[in-house]
């Protein structure tokens, strides 16, 4: 969120404290980031406080900010020094497998894979939600 007048993050941040309650809206956010236009981005837990906060931000905030709802993006991995070359699907098997707290059911996407002697890096990218 921007303000649509000049101010510093400071004021924008008392306002988020003073017009938003997340606890009466039961939502969870990790951070308030701070931006040197004045503006400041709040990073929710789930994409459902998201929207919450969107929609509560805009209905009492959107008169003196600019308020839009950021893109969020997958996580990505790199695996390095990979001494056999691989398919896609043996390399999302073995990470699913030696990663207990990733479900079976996650979609996962090989970006690249890559020799660099002597061994074979490679990019994946979650592309699911919680």
């Amino acid at each position: 969120m921007n303000p649509k007048i000049t101010q510093n993050s400071k004021d924008t941040r008392e306002d988020i404290r003073n017009h938003i309650k997340a606890i009466d809206l039961s939502i969870g956010f990790s951070n308030i980031k701070s931006f040197n236009n004045g503006g400041d981005e709040i990073v929710c837990k789930h994409d459902k406080d998201r929207f919450t906060m969107n929609k509560e931000t805009s209905a009492k905030l959107g008169n003196k900010y600019n308020i839009k709802l950021t893109e969020v993006r997958n996580p990505r991995i790199r695996i390095t020094g990979i001494k056999d070359s691989f398919t896609e699907e043996e390399l999302k098997k073995m990470i699913i497998n030696q990663n207990e707290h990733i479900p079976k059911e996650s979609e996962m996407k090989i970006i690249t894979i890559k020799k660099e002697l002597p061994t074979y890096y490679a990019t994946m990218q979650n592309l699911s939600r919680q």
